[in-house]
């Protein structure tokens, strides 16, 4: 698809088109007036470049494809004389499923657009396997990722950007780890030199290393595949990981092609997952339509934004009855979070890639002066329905503990669960409430819901914290 923005001198979009066109492409054209030093700045992150617009006559200038901020925005600022004018943003998916069907659709914001025609990784992977299912009595087994950071890496450090987790019944197991991981090389200038950026990819069994890729590359959009077999494995629980580590260089917008296990045959119970909320965002596609996840942030909370797409159903006294969730029936499916509990209850909001809540409220101080009592709250999120799943896995922390009473239990605690409305009325499912001090891996088992249209966020006193929430089949 050819996606084309007209604007006029200050960069106003005024028309977007869109043709069919080998290959997917974005370009704008300005109509210039005859103001001098005009450029064009586009920008991706950290990585940006700029083109010169020529005074008085239309200039049409195409987007570069490495520029394209894969799970990201790209933008697009015009400056005439030194003063900036507007801006235009593009707002890409993590992933293109198609070659030459990428279009650009307006956004309820003037200047904002959003690439369509696309499938997260989640989504394909998923497709794939749906069709695969009929195919050899289910002998092959595509395993997902438990977790994918798409971070960028500087120049002298690592990340962990793939984690497998796989069950095996038998000893002797064997499988195949295969992945393709696109992204935009920068190499370091010492001086005026150039070098190369030594990029080395660590594959890991439960904690060992088991086999290293080196690749040297230059500038520009660089693609890493990654095609390794595990074998001799053992029964039992097994984790495997990718790390990257840059030398020489730094890689940016990461986009994660494709990454999944192949297995001969199941290895114990089909361990296919799908990511909700990672590395401090939601999985595209998850959220219920029209939830923004821009208005769940703590700066959100803090400006009263958040409470905008809250609905409330709080004990009307300190020490008045919890009232039901189904007070709240009516926004049931609906894009607004749903927030049940006591009458001190916070609500939770996302801040340095986890879920928390303030821990500033409470009936009364607790031994070391914090505010504690009255604070249980269920904190709803919706999303799209999915079904299929037996578990919720996620880590849990407490990171802040308001303390206890004076002879009173503990309750800084924490427990995620799933809810689904049939008929009308919400059924749920919560794990255990329990304290963890450092992150801790903890999982629900929520095969007794028919689905799953909620995300259900438990917390007591104090402000617990919790990360890296995935389902599993």
């Amino acid at each position: 698809m050819k996606n084309t923005i007209y604007t006029d001198a200050d960069l106003n979009a005024l028309l977007l088109r869109g043709e069919e066109y080998d290959g997917n492409t974005i370009e704008i054209v300005i109509d210039a007036d005859n103001t001098a030093n005009q450029e064009l700045t586009i920008a991706a992150g950290d990585a940006s470049t700029t083109e010169t617009i020529t005074p008085g006559t239309r200039n049409t200038v195409e987007i570069p494809r490495m520029i394209w901020n894969f799970g990201g925005a790209t933008t697009v600022t015009l400056s005439k004389n030194g003063t900036d004018a507007e801006t235009i943003t593009l707002t890409f998916p993590a992933a293109i499923d198609v070659d030459a069907g990428a279009a650009l659709n307006e956004t309820e914001t003037a200047n904002e657009y959003r690439m369509d025609g696309s499938q997260s990784l989640q989504q394909q992977i998923t497709s794939l396997q749906e069709q695969l299912q009929t195919f050899s009595m289910q002998t092959i087994d595509y395993i997902l990722p438990s977790a994918i950071s798409q971070a960028d890496i500087a120049d002298g450090s690592s990340n962990t950007v793939l984690t497998f987790e796989i069950s095996c019944d038998d000893e002797d197991a064997r499988t195949a780890m295969l992945a393709e991981i696109q992204f935009l090389a920068e190499t370091t200038v010492t001086g005026s030199t150039y070098g190369d950026l030594l990029l080395t990819a660590s594959i890991a069994l439960d904690g060992n290393a088991v086999g290293t890729l080196l690749k040297t590359y230059r500038d520009g959009r660089q693609v890493l595949k990654i095609d390794y077999l595990f074998e001799n494995l053992s029964k039992g629980n097994h984790e495997m990981t990718v790390t990257l580590a840059a030398a020489g260089g730094g890689l940016s917008l990461m986009q994660i092609l494709s990454a999944f296990l192949l297995a001969a045959k199941s290895s114990g119970e089909q361990y296919t997952q799908m990511p909700l909320f990672t590395n401090g965002q939601w999985a595209p596609g998850v959220l219920a339509d029209g939830l923004d996840p821009d208005k769940m942030t703590e700066e959100a909370m803090l400006d009263g934004i958040e409470n905008i797409i809250i609905k409330f159903s709080v004990a009307a006294t300190p020490n008045g009855e919890v009232p039901d969730i189904s007070t709240l029936s009516e926004f049931y499916n609906s894009s607004f979070i749903l927030l049940n509990g006591a009458h001190y209850a916070e609500p939770f909001y996302k801040t340095n890639g986890y879920f928390t809540k303030q821990g500033t409220h409470g009936i009364g101080p607790s031994t070391t002066g914090q505010p504690i009592g009255q604070t249980n709250i269920f904190f709803y999120i919706p999303i799209k329905r999915l079904t299929g799943f037996k578990k919720l896995v996620f880590e849990a922390k407490q990171v802040k503990d308001n303390g206890t009473g004076i002879g009173q239990p503990d309750y800084n605690l924490s427990a995620i669960g799933c809810g689904a409305v049939v008929n009308g009325t919400m059924n749920k499912v919560i794990s255990t409430e329990e304290k963890n001090i450092d992150w801790t891996t903890r999982e629900v088992n929520i095969s007794s819901l028919p689905y799953i249209d909620y995300i259900i966020l438990d917390g007591i006193d104090g402000a617990p914290g919790f990360r890296n929430i995935r389902l599993v089949k």
